[in-house]
């Protein structure tokens, strides 16, 4: 230790007490250690290791050291946390996009196997969409996920009721 003495301030600071316990102390704990230095009222460094369990100073400010640089550490985690939250919602609406492209897609494939089905009806150039309205029908899709699309009619109610009645008789 490289001080024999220290002021009832720097054991107060170094064992982590107030003054008014070192004080309180000094009646009784640390009476032994209490000498007068220059005027002042001094105790010797060993009060600090035998009476607070502390070992030296250079330890304490070993020990403040450590929580500074766990501090620092501990600001550099929470910037990367930061960091990696946004890259995961980045990624989040990247799968919701291609879910929904993927959904669009199947629906699109039903929609053509239902129509390779039924040679009656409507070409598939008709199928084309322009991008705006794709856009939205995706998103419409994606809401109503459970609901299933049925291909447009070809032709008018009555005109479909007539064959229909027709194909009966």
């Amino acid at each position: 230790m490289d001080k024999e003495y220290l002021t009832i301030k720097e054991l107060a600071d170094l064992a982590g007490v107030s003054t008014q316990s070192v004080y309180k102390l000094l009646k009784s704990k640390l009476a032994d250690y209490e000498t007068t230095v220059n005027g002042k009222r001094m105790i010797r460094s060993a009060a600090l290791k035998e009476v607070y369990g502390k070992v030296d100073p250079e330890e304490t400010t070993k020990d403040t050291q450590d929580v500074t640089t766990e501090k620092q550490l501990i600001a550099i985690l929470q910037e990367q946390l930061k960091a990696k939250d946004q890259q995961i919602a980045q990624l989040q609406d990247i799968v919701k996009a291609e879910q929904s492209f993927r959904y669009a897609a199947e629906q699109r494939i039903a929609l053509l196997e239902a129509r390779s089905e039924d040679p009656k009806e409507e070409p598939i150039e008709s199928m084309k969409v322009d991008s705006e309205v794709e856009s939205h029908s995706v998103t419409q899709e994606t809401e109503d996920a459970g609901t299933q699309l049925d291909p447009p009619p070809t032709t008018g109610f009555f005109h479909r009721l007539k064959s229909f009645l027709g194909r009966r008789s």
